[in-house]
């Protein structure tokens, strides 16, 4: 890979692969039972975007890849072949985050600077005319969704929704990057337009509730089980919630020792959920034991 990468994602159902995508929009995966060897060379190479790749998430039993990119579009790759089977455009900024539905691999979040997040549906019609041909518009559209109470339009201020997943079929999870909020919407619910979501959550009022600061939030992770969510905040926290009780007191806030203050910084929960991993500023990555006593444990350089 010729640029540094942004993100990577392994693989649901072949967890020996990794796909790594970069700031220059290819994506290289990989068999990571074959690192070191002789055979660690790329088993695929697509050149995806033109434009940075922020997001990435497997889907069809790992036989495609979809790409979230800073051309505001999200493309659909099988991975054998090289070539993208679906596009995805309605966005108006850089898409930040891409994530498949748990029991519905063909169902799609997305979110975006433009201060939106969507859902989409693969199966839907496409449309002609895009510019890759063919294209799929959203299915719903959240629109200004994470916008701070100070601001107003045309102030400059982020409107960004640095991530929107999944916490199962029929929740949807959202943040903003100036209101410091997670919010969670209700698919059954959501319609062309959403008046409201169904819960609010702020992290840092558990640990400051005097406080009025907002926080951005920089991304969010679910394990696969689909019973907790890791929070990371612009300040070097993150908390870690049960999905089931996301109102309630974290399971664990951890703190990097040194300030982040970056978008770019991401956290990931272990499959199972017992271990929270957070990026930081200083080229390292810290872990911590989300039901042990809230010590680092270890940092990989």
């Amino acid at each position: 890979l010729d640029n540094p990468p942004l993100t990577s994602s392994f693989g649901a159902v072949r967890t020996d692969r990794l796909a790594v995508a970069t700031e220059g929009g290819a994506v290289a995966v990989y068999n990571t039972e074959k690192v070191n060897t002789r055979e660690s060379l790329p088993i695929a190479e697509l050149h995806a975007h033109d434009n940075s790749v922020f997001d990435l998430e497997w889907c069809d039993g790992d036989e495609k890849l979809a790409t979230a990119s800073g051309d505001h579009s999200i493309c659909v790759w099988d991975v054998e072949q090289g070539r993208c089977t679906e596009a995805l455009l309605g966005h108006k900024a850089s898409v930040k985050s891409v994530s498949a539905r748990p029991n519905d691999p063909y169902v799609f979040t997305s979110s975006s600077r433009d201060g939106s997040a969507m859902v989409w549906d693969r199966r839907a019609s496409p449309l002609a005319g895009g510019p890759r041909g063919s294209f799929i518009r959203p299915a719903h559209k959240l629109c200004d969704i994470h916008r701070a109470p100070s601001s107003r339009a045309g102030s400059g201020m982020s409107i960004s929704v640095t991530c929107s997943l999944f916490l199962h079929d029929n929740l949807l999870a959202t943040c903003g990057a100036s209101d410091g909020l997670v919010k969670v919407w209700d698919m059954r619910r959501i319609g062309a337009v959403l008046a409201s979501p169904m819960a609010t959550l702020r992290p840092h009022s558990v640990c400051e509730p005097e406080s009025a600061r907002g926080r951005g939030v920089s991304w969010m992770s679910a394990d696969r089980r689909q019973s907790r969510i890791a929070v990371t905040m612009s300040d070097s926290s993150t908390f870690v919630y049960r999905i089931a009780d996301m109102q309630g007191a974290p399971l664990l806030h951890a703190r990097s020792e040194r300030p982040n203050r970056s978008f770019y910084i991401r956290s990931a929960l272990s499959t199972d959920g017992d271990y929270l991993a957070v990026g930081s500023a200083a080229n390292s990555a810290n872990v911590w034991e989300v039901d042990g006593p809230g010590r680092e444990r270890r940092q990989w350089v």
